[in-house]
């Protein structure tokens, strides 16, 4: 039972002010409802610390043959591919034989959704359903971020992990300056009125148009008010975006550091990275998407930029030569130690007695697997963090191909408060995981 609060407890969104400058304090523990005084202040409430989800995509997946523990349970050791991950260790589950419902090129579409777009359908991704269980509680209630700005729309979807309920791709960002400067730049006066003055013209016209095609429908065929239909589905996504976007335009962005980020291949992964972290340790978003390697040729890491003498799509179709399939495992080793700095960075960021890693539900995945890395089974997956949202780590589960990847989405999405019915995931679930449990 929560203690009532008092006037001296600070609000979690208290801002320092002062001439032309707005600073965002950080979690402090004045702010709890356990506190008894400014000066003696108590730990978190169970609900005051956020809760938050990171999906993360790697196309080409993994090296199988020196990415597999050779043993299960707590006590494996990790192999070369992730070796870098072994400060973290004790907090993932490492899964291997993981199958999802589909593979190869152009899958990422179903990393979130579960569906098949090669069948012509498009799903609903479940980091969608965890953003709008937000309920406008930040300012991005989502943060889809890629190495492409192109979504893939009417191909195979490769470009977005994040689709709309009603199935339109949400435009991911590739650039982590822009993307810093639209979570952190302060938006002048003008810029504030400007986007006010936007967002109730774009709603007069939305209206508008909205109102014409009712009218246009009752006249058209079957055919042809489908596709109204859909045109009315995308009116609506852009309507929820205005919808938030007004409501934060009166609240000013965290104040953080200015940054200059270097366009380097390998500085590209770490700036993003950074980026992200700062969003959530701020509370700017709680859901974040990232498709850091596409299914094709690996996004913008280039490996003969290592001494490398091919492209990773080459790479995966090793034929078992050993000269490349070192190559791919040293690879995989190199990108864990992106994906690790960036776990690390949030385990050093401090939440109450814990930290933004331990209330962070953080995947690593793909939809690439097999000795060619273009097989929709013998998936590699890691989850790492969330032990303060009740999640028992269970070191390596060998999943044989039994084990759907749809179920460690439901398992996230379950963690995050999100009530899963059998049409989550496209259905392509049959349960959670329960060693998580």
């Amino acid at each position: 039972m929560h203690i009532l609060r008092r006037r001296w407890v600070m609000d979690r969104r208290t801002f320092l002010r002062g001439t032309g400058a707005s600073i965002a304090l950080p979690w402090l523990e004045a702010m709890s409802v356990y506190g008894t005084s400014y000066s003696k202040a108590g730990e978190l409430a169970a609900d005051e610390a956020p809760a938050r989800a990171v999906f993360t995509c790697w196309g080409m997946g993994m090296n199988p043959f020196t990415a597999t523990p050779e043993k299960s349970g707590l006590d494996y050791v990790l192999p070369a591919s992730v070796k870098p991950l072994e400060p973290l260790r004790k907090e993932t589950t490492y899964f291997t034989g993981l199958h999802a419902v589909m593979g190869g090129h152009q899958s990422s579409h179903c990393f979130l959704t579960g569906v098949d777009s090669q069948k012509g359908k498009y799903g609903t991704s479940c980091d969608q359903l965890i953003a709008e269980r937000q309920d406008g509680k930040t300012r991005f209630p989502l943060l889809a971020l890629s190495c492409t700005r192109q979504t893939g729309f009417g191909g195979l979807g490769e470009g977005t992990l994040s689709w709309t309920r009603n199935h339109t791709p949400v435009l991911p960002e590739d650039r982590p300056q822009i993307l810093f400067d639209r979570l952190f730049r302060p938006d002048s006066a003008a810029e504030v009125a400007a986007r006010k003055r936007r967002a109730a013209e774009q709603n007069s016209v939305l209206d508008s148009v909205r109102e014409q095609a009712r009218k246009l429908k009752g006249r058209l065929g079957k055919a042809d008010r489908a596709k109204l239909d859909e045109y009315f589905a995308s009116i609506r996504d852009v309507e929820a975006q205005l919808a938030t976007d007004a409501h934060w335009l009166a609240q000013p962005k965290p104040k953080v550091e200015p940054r200059n980020y270097a366009k380097a291949k390998l500085g590209w992964f770490r700036s993003m990275f950074d980026v992200a972290a700062l969003a959530l340790e701020t509370d700017s978003s709680r859901v974040v998407t990232f498709l850091v390697r596409d299914s094709l040729n690996g996004g913008p890491f280039n490996p003969r930029e290592q001494g490398a003498p091919w492209d990773l799509h080459t790479i995966t179709h090793n034929a078992g030569e050993e000269e490349k399939l070192r190559w791919w495992t040293k690879i995989d080793a190199l990108q864990m130690t992106e994906w690790v700095y960036f776990l690390s960075k949030l385990k050093t960021m401090s939440e109450g007695k814990g930290t933004v890693l331990d209330r962070t539900l953080a995947v690593w995945g793909t939809t690439n697997g097999g000795p060619a890395a273009h097989w929709k089974k013998d998936l590699p997956a890691l989850l790492t963090g969330g032990t303060a949202l009740g999640v028992k780590h269970a070191g390596h589960l060998a999943c044989a191909n039994q084990v759907p990847l749809g179920n460690l989405m439901r398992t996230v999405a379950a963690k995050m408060g999100v009530k899963v019915h059998d049409t989550f995931y496209g259905g392509a679930h049959n349960g959670t995981i329960k060693e998580l449990s």
